[in-house]
């Protein structure tokens, strides 16, 4: 650390005498120099300047002291160099990412450049939203910004994160445009641009148009990140529309958002999703919570999907689901806490309603989820041996499952599914666990007319998943000739499901039999 007056060189200053060197010397600024490597220190901030305390990055910070109005230098390592300069009625501030040089702008206000590793762009958003509410949030903002605020942005981000989806390489640019500002993405993952008011007297509205938005899906499974805690009161009014909206593999067609500022947050009036085969509709609210007991930031949404293929569509969304087929309608009416992007059936309290229509249910396959899966195998008179050979090319052939879900922060809870199929019907309650991914489960199975005893399997995770199991290789070791109905208990991991025959019960024309109902012993726990 130095603190010092620069010396005098000659033809920067001119003395006819000692004292008037002197007097020269004396006006001269006071120089602050700062160096350090930053070893052991942290910097908690986002990415790209979130700094480990074991990390050494050189550190350089140069200023004048008193009222000479000169540029105050900071460098840090070969992730930002920086030249800020402020003066009573006028600033300037410029920034070099990635080893770029800072230079301060000609005429603007600021002057950024460069490139950067990793930007951590929903962390940035909480941080700019945490000051934002405390300046009264982006009305009061916007009421008191600076109408002359000029400047332009260009960055090479190679990694763009949002929550725990990474975009890939994106080219940002920003611009001023009379009363708006514009901000444009450049990549593989999203193109398109943002345009938002530079004025107080703008128009309260935020425009995004993209030609493409290919959204990652990761499969693997792991917890949700913290949900994002922007505070919406004060937000403007949104419109957005996305031309190639993809989620995974999964191709959705046109995406559509309009929505409106109210004094909670932001009134979702329309959102929409649709192509051939596929459509998503519904509303909702994106608000800051009264209640103190409850997070402060909350998403409420009505939504329903209806689509031609249920089990192609989530195959390539990402999800765990050995369906094949299925015309199907799917009511969602919930909330969750933070933003829109913070959906996820492990965060979600409400009701989902499932209609699923002629569609089959094959065999479980490694890495395809738990399904669940019937077959009816030749009558046997007096004992049942399992052959799941007939199984493995076919799966089961249903004509309906229909259900109600309440969904609680994770866990997903059944009283009436059921599975309507000619050779059973299946009745379903219990709940799963979608955090530790677990089941408990009762489940009944009445042979179909003209059918023998149907083998009961498993279901995958998810909304369908919370009715799981597991496919049986040998459940039943005692005489089934005229029983109306078994009924299982499913428990354990989505791994490891355990699955044990609770009971059994004759057909009624048979109950004067001697063997026409029985309560079989417990089966060893068996496993997929």
């Amino acid at each position: 650390l130095n603190l010092y007056r620069p010396s005098v060189h000659a033809g920067l200053v001119q003395a006819d005498s000692a004292e008037a060197g002197s007097e020269a010397a004396d006006e001269r600024p006071l120089q602050l120099s700062l160096h350090s490597a930053l070893n052991g220190t942290r910097l908690n901030l986002p990415e790209p300047l979130n700094k480990p305390a074991e990390e050494r990055w050189p550190f350089e910070l140069d200023m004048q002291l008193g009222d000479w109005m000169q540029p105050v230098h900071l460098r840090l390592g070969q992730v930002l160099d920086s030249r800020v300069l402020i003066e009573p009625d006028f600033w300037q501030l410029g920034l070099g990412f990635g080893g770029e040089a800072a230079r301060l702008p000609s005429a603007e206000n600021f002057h950024i450049t460069g490139s950067i590793e990793r930007l951590a762009l929903s962390e940035w958003l909480d941080l700019f939203g945490d000051l934002s509410e405390r300046s009264g949030g982006f009305s009061s903002a916007a009421g008191t910004m600076d109408e002359a605020l000029s400047g332009w942005l260009s960055l090479d981000v190679n990694q763009w994160r949002l929550g725990d989806t990474t975009l890939g390489a994106i080219e940002m640019a920003l611009a001023r445009e009379q009363d708006f500002w514009r901000l444009n993405f450049d990549g593989d993952a999203m193109a398109g641009n943002i345009r938002f008011p530079a004025t107080a007297s703008s128009l309260p509205v935020m425009v995004a148009r993209f030609d493409h938005l290919y959204w990652p899906v990761s499969a693997e499974q792991k917890p949700p990140s913290e949900p994002i805690m922007i505070d919406p009161r004060g937000l403007p009014e949104l419109q957005l529309m996305v031309d190639d909206f993809r989620w995974g593999e999964l191709d959705l067609g046109q995406m559509r958002l309009v929505s409106h500022a109210q004094q909670a947050g932001m009134e979702i009036e329309q959102f929409s999703i649709a192509r051939e085969g596929l459509e998503l509709a519904g509303s909702g609210r994106w608000v800051h919570a009264d209640d103190a007991s409850e997070l402060p930031v909350q998403t409420e949404a009505r939504l329903r999907l209806t689509t031609d293929d249920l089990g192609t569509s989530l195959k390539q969304a990402g999800f765990e689901l050995a369906l094949e087929r299925g015309r199907s309608v799917i009511e969602l009416d919930g909330g969750w806490p933070g933003s829109p992007l913070d959906f996820s059936l492990t965060r979600i309290s409400g009701d989902l309603d499932l209609l699923i229509d002629d569609g089959v249910i094959p065999e479980a396959q490694p890495g395809a989820g738990r399904v669940l899966g019937l077959v009816s195998l030749g009558s046997i008179p007096r004992r049942l041996r399992l052959d799941f050979s007939d199984v493995f090319g076919s799966g089961l052939g249903f004509d309906r499952v229909q259900g109600h879900f309440d969904l609680e922060q994770g866990i997903a809870r059944t009283d009436d599914l059921s599975i309507s199929a000619p050779s059973a019907d299946i009745r379903i309650q219990g709940e799963t666990d979608l955090n530790e991914r677990v089941y408990d489960q009762t489940m009944r199975v009445s042979p179909g007319l003209g059918s023998t005893l149907p083998i009961i399997g498993a279901l995958t995770g998810g909304p369908i998943g919370a009715a799981a199991g597991v496919a049986l290789e040998q459940l039943l070791n005692e005489p089934i000739s005229g029983l109306s109905e078994i009924e299982y208990r499913v428990t354990g991991s989505w791994d490891e499901p355990r699955v044990e025959t609770v009971g059994a019960r004759g057909a009624p024309a048979l109950e004067s039999e001697p063997d026409a109902a029985f309560e079989p012993e417990p089966d060893e726990p068996e496993s997929s």
